[in-house]
């Protein structure tokens, strides 16, 4: 389907801009022409407070019984930004938020006394883009890195750190505040619409039908089995010169693991610093299968904790390849037992809400016969998407995409803003009857 959108003033010259353009399907989605769009929106709802019943009913036109409706609305609910009377005495507002130069985290620092920390120094590390920033507590002890940026998910570490103090310090940092809303929107008990339940049943059908296959619905059934358990032993752990069971932790409650390695023949503990006879160095570490480096992940586990610790000396090792060249060190934890961490309270650790990565609009692209003759149907319901439209020297809009397989009609909505700050709002609808698709608006 081919599509051309001509954007001119009244005098016929091109309005540059910023548009965008969906099309979706009509029997499918339905489309509410009195709800807001771009131009009801910044020029009315952004700045009313209170629920609005058909916001662009109010810009359909410039007749006068639409502009005795918007003042009837604007005395009734008003527009309050700001406070004139206020205003008028010198009164200012604080604001609620930072000036935004971009994304920002902030926080506070505290010292033994639980007293704001002033003049703590801040360190920020985070694995999006190896990030490193610093910053200085103030009289409060707050702190804000502002100027940053980040996605979803990504794992910011802060340090606080004092020069010249003995004693650490505990940083805090404020979580994520958002502003609530107030707006009503009352909710309408009109029945089951025609055009919601014709969506329910493509969803269902393309549900059904996705990737060539049905799917087929059984009968309940009950799966019995012996309740005699199994050995959950990784069989890798067979050839080991020493198995301690769990019959045998029992017996030392509440030990500290590192302290039981030392009762170990072959295994020597200094401090946190684990070495195994014949090794010339430290030896492989496995929790649960995994391997660790970090000997602060087995220094706060206790006998009770364990159900099994294997040790492997020499050439009982060899299994592990390299990585057994000084002897491995197998825990099995017990079901339910997580690995505890010992954090000072100066780091803390925070995945805040960031940034949504963009991702492009998906299109299929019917360019190979294979995937024209697919037996898969083509049930999209949103059939495109664009931004950033590109426009010509004479204001012309190219677009091309292809359609759904249902011979639906479609409506297509165009907003933007033109260079001079006017809004552009146009809808209306395709058919696609009798050869070319033709547009009315």
């Amino acid at each position: 389907m081919k599509l051309d959108f001509i954007i001119s003033d009244i005098d016929g010259k091109p309005m540059n801009g910023n548009y965008s353009i969906s099309v979706t399907d009509k029997k499918l989605v339905i489309q509410d022409s009195t709800a807001d769009n771009i131009e009801s929106y910044f020029l009315m709802s952004s700045d009313i407070k209170g629920y609005i019943e058909q916001p662009a009913d109010f810009f359909t036109d410039k007749d006068i019984n639409s502009r005795e409706k918007l003042d009837l609305l604007m005395l009734t609910q008003a527009w309050r930004r700001f406070d004139l009377s206020e205003y008028t005495k010198r009164k200012f507002k604080r604001p609620d938020y930072y000036l935004e130069m971009g994304q920002a985290i902030s926080g506070k620092v505290l010292n033994i006394a639980n007293k704001p920390s002033k003049n703590c120094d801040i360190i920020m590390l985070s694995n999006y883009n190896k990030s490193f920033r610093m910053a200085t507590t103030d009289s409060l002890g707050q702190f804000l890195i502002d100027g940053i940026e980040f996605p979803d998910s990504t794992m910011i570490m802060l340090k606080a750190r004092k020069k010249k103090s003995l004693t650490d310090v505990e940083i805090i940092p404020d979580a994520d505040n958002f502003p609530a809303t107030s707006v009503f929107i009352p909710y309408k008990n009109e029945g089951t619409d025609s055009k919601l339940a014709n969506y329910w049943q493509a969803a269902k059908e393309k549900y059904y039908t996705e990737g060539g296959m049905r799917v087929i619905n059984l009968d309940e059934l009950t799966v019995t089995a012996s309740s005699k358990p199994t050995s959950d032993e990784n069989p890798m752990y067979a050839g080991a010169d020493d198995k301690i069971t769990s019959e045998t932790l029992d017996k030392f409650t509440g030990m500290s693991i590192l302290n039981y390695l030392q009762m170990v023949p072959g295994v020597s503990v200094m401090g946190e610093s684990i070495s195994i006879r014949g090794g010339t160095g430290s030896p492989l570490l496995l929790i649960d299968g995994f391997e660790t480096e970090n000997i602060e992940d087995i220094t706060y586990l206790t006998t009770n904790d364990v159900e099994e610790i294997a040790v492997f000396k020499g050439s009982s090792a060899a299994i592990f390849g390299s990585r057994g060249g000084n002897g491995a060190i197998a825990i099995t934890l017990k079901k339910g037992i997580a690995i505890k961490h010992s954090t000072p309270i100066s780091l803390s650790v925070i995945k805040p809400l960031g940034f949504q990565k963009a991702s492009a609009f998906y299109m299929p692209k019917y360019e190979v016969e294979e995937i024209k003759n697919a037996s898969k149907s083509d049930l999209r319901t949103t059939i495109f998407w664009g931004d950033k439209l590109k426009m010509d020297e004479n204001g012309k809009i190219n677009l091309q995409f292809f359609t759904a397989d249902p011979p639906n009609n479609y409506n297509f909505v165009l907003e933007g803003v033109s260079e001079n700050g006017q809004f552009i709002h146009k809808s209306g609808i395709i058919y696609r009857e009798e050869g070319l698709p033709q547009v009315y608006y």
